[in-house]
């Protein structure tokens, strides 16, 4: 425990002459003792790729050696230059394509299951087939479902116009309320 609390006083800790076990040992214990997303960097051997699968995020560094850290890494790269704008640019980037994303995700699932659940209300849950024991008991209630009058070329064809104009009125709803929302910078609300 005190190499842990050593290491974690520290910005970065680089491991060398180590065995690919204890690469992994290491980026494990801080996963396992700290509430920290762990980073690790291999070059480009096979004794660096056991770290980088059991790290958070694992970057590879191309090189001469051979291929088995970078194939093993979420990341690679040619230098290790490259890395800074990995971690300053792109994921905060990502981040925020992920957060809006989820916002948007929740947004259209909470407003789209909603409907039905208010209509509910409204319709004083009258949405009810009928009960197992009338269906067994009335084998004519099944000849609509023999005759293909619930599901057919007609109705399937009268759904995919249907969707094709919901999905054109939302968008052209939704576009044209914010189509002049552009800055001459080319930048939108947004952004700012």
């Amino acid at each position: 425990m005190k190499f842990l609390e050593l290491g974690t006083t520290c910005k970065a800790v680089v491991c060398c002459r180590v065995t690919l076990l204890q690469k992994a040992q290491v980026v494990e214990l801080v996963m396992q003792n700290e509430n920290k997303i762990t980073l690790a960097i291999g070059g480009d051997g096979a004794n660096d790729v056991s770290m980088i699968q059991k790290a958070h995020i694992g970057v590879g560094i191309s090189g001469q050696e051979g291929r088995q850290a970078v194939l093993a890494s979420d990341y690679r790269f040619g230098q290790f230059r490259f890395l800074e704008r990995l971690l300053l640019v792109h994921v905060r980037w990502s981040y925020l394509r992920i957060s809006k994303f989820l916002r948007y995700f929740f947004y259209k699932n909470f407003a789209f299951t909603l409907c039905h659940f208010w209509f509910g209300f409204f319709s004083g849950f009258s949405a009810q087939d009928i009960s197992a024991v009338h269906s067994l008991s009335k084998p004519h209630l099944h000849t609509p479902g023999q005759n293909n009058e619930f599901f057919n070329k007609k109705i399937f064809a009268e759904s995919v116009i249907h969707g094709i104009l919901t999905s054109c009125i939302i968008f052209f709803v939704l576009y044209l309320s914010v189509s002049n929302t552009t800055r001459p910078g080319g930048m939108t609300q947004a952004d700012l």
